[in-house]
């Protein structure tokens, strides 16, 4: 071996020494950040408000599991392409070249055709068809279970979606929550820096003690809290919603609003029958486990094939070139050229392969039944997923009608304590209890309202009923 053919090998070393895995590149949070996706954020910054439709379009776009899921269909989609290929014939070029030197040694009356010398070449060239005829329907049944398959793999990408636009309703709702809370709360500091300004008037003129003053700022200091608590919940929120909304590089802008009007109360959903009936036609992921059973059904199908013999229809094309030079014969060189050209039919068939198709057809007879078993396991999930989501829409329209009124009632108790305490005829203990109230009405107001609209999102979600939920 000559130092020139050391050169590719060298090359080829110090390319697979130089080249850098992707354990290797992602070793920051800026090699993370640059792989990923540059979602239109300018587009985002234009928008003084984001509605759920919106964030539930930003999530189709840019969220990377939703798109996985995607790009799962475009692959079940190739496969069954390529599982129609064995309704094609194949067709395969050859050709070859080559070159044979003999030196024959102490020859003692050697018989006609064998020379003391010979140097031969030859090349050849050649096409070759074949079609398979039949193969105990074993393509067939392939094709129709990766035809499934692919029709399965459009069923997770459909319920990858639900999710996701359910897990979108859900953080973009939590935001809404957060700021409904800091509302209340804001209306709560209001109304005791309102009382502490009275008070202090009134403590400077020995109406009141300075117990009273306190009191005030105290629950003033609990008001600034619970805004902070209620700011951080929506940050939490805003980033829950930007990751779902595929905007991992940055956050959501600061001067986007979301949108926190709250429908009224009203029958929304349909009967609980309905619902079940609708899961029943629509569950991506129930019709994704029927599908696994038609492919199970399929594969024990394709696995009887093997009792049955495969034919093939070939033909081929072969030209073939040779020249040769002798030494010590009658003649010092020979040429030909050959073509040869041919067709035919030819079939197998496996009478005994201890066992092994027999086996086979009896582990596919098994995995039919644990596909069985897992569609009954969806089924009964989906069902239960359904009543219980039913049965929380039922319980969270039921509290938003109790604590509208509540909140009623309350608000005007405490305008009366509110008055009756600053006239002397209430304690500020009183006061005190009378206001708590009030924001812990409306905190469940809110929260029972932010609760129905999740409820009316899970339970469309449930059903995989067409509207995904909109309620606005």
């Amino acid at each position: 071996m000559t130092a020139k053919s050391f050169i590719p090998i060298l090359t080829l070393v110090l390319l697979c020494g130089c080249f850098k895995y992707p354990s290797d590149r992602l070793v920051s949070l800026s090699d993370f950040q640059d792989t990923l996706p540059k979602n239109n954020i300018e587009a985002l910054s234009k928008m003084k408000r984001l509605t759920l439709t919106d964030a539930r379009k930003f999530a189709l776009a840019g969220n990377p599991d939703y798109r996985s899921a995607q790009h799962a269909v475009s692959v079940a989609k190739y496969r069954y392409y390529r599982s129609l290929s064995a309704y094609l014939p194949e067709v395969n070029f050859h050709a070859s070249a080559g070159q044979s030197i003999r030196n024959s040694h102490d020859l003692l009356n050697p018989p006609a055709g064998i020379m003391p010398w010979e140097n031969r070449f030859s090349s050849q060239l050649g096409l070759t068809a074949s079609l398979l005829v039949f193969d105990g329907l074993e393509r067939e049944f392939t094709m129709l279970a990766a035809r499934q398959e692919r029709c399965r793999s459009q069923a997770l990408d459909r319920n990858a979606k639900r999710l996701l636009l359910r897990a979108v309703a859900f953080a973009y709702y939590d935001a809404v929550l957060a700021l409904e809370q800091e509302r209340i709360a804001a209306a709560d500091l209001s109304f005791q820096k309102s009382s502490l300004a009275q008070a202090e008037n009134q403590y400077r003129n020995g109406l009141v003690s300075k117990a009273a003053v306190l009191n005030f700022r105290i629950l003033a200091n609990a008001a600034r809290s619970a805004i902070l608590n209620a700011r951080y919940r929506h940050t939490a929120a805003r980033n829950s919603l930007a990751s779902l909304m595929g905007f991992s590089r940055e956050d959501l802008p600061p001067q986007l609003e979301l949108d926190c009007r709250l429908p009224d109360d009203r029958e929304l959903i349909p009967s609980l029958e309905f619902c079940l009936e609708q899961a029943a036609a629509n569950r991506p992921d129930l019709r994704a486990a029927v599908l696994l059973l038609d492919i199970a059904s399929f594969r024990k199908w394709s696995a009887y094939s093997g009792f049955l013999p495969v034919i093939r229809a070939g033909a081929g094309l072969d030209f073939t070139a040779e020249t040769a030079r002798y030494g010590g014969y009658s003649v010092d060189r020979s040429h030909h050229n050959t073509t040869d050209f041919s067709y035919g039919v030819s079939g197998e068939w496996n009478l005994f392969k201890g066992f092994s198709t027999f086996n086979l057809v009896r582990e596919q007879t098994v995995r039919q039944e644990l596909a069985r078993f897992h569609m009954e396991d969806v089924f009964l999930k989906a069902v239960t997923e359904v009543k219980d989501a039913y049965a929380n829409y039922l319980n969270a329209r039921g509290q938003v009608r109790i604590y509208r009124e509540t909140v009623g009632w309350v608000f005007e108790q405490r305008a009366l304590v509110q008055s009756e305490f600053w006239c002397g005829r209430e304690t500020i203990t009183r006061l005190n209890g009378a206001q708590s109230d009030l924001v812990e009405a409306e905190s469940r107001l809110a929260i029972a309202r932010i609760e129905l609209l999740k409820a009316i999102i899970q339970l469309s979600a449930a059903a995989a009923m067409p509207e995904s939920g909109e309620v606005w």
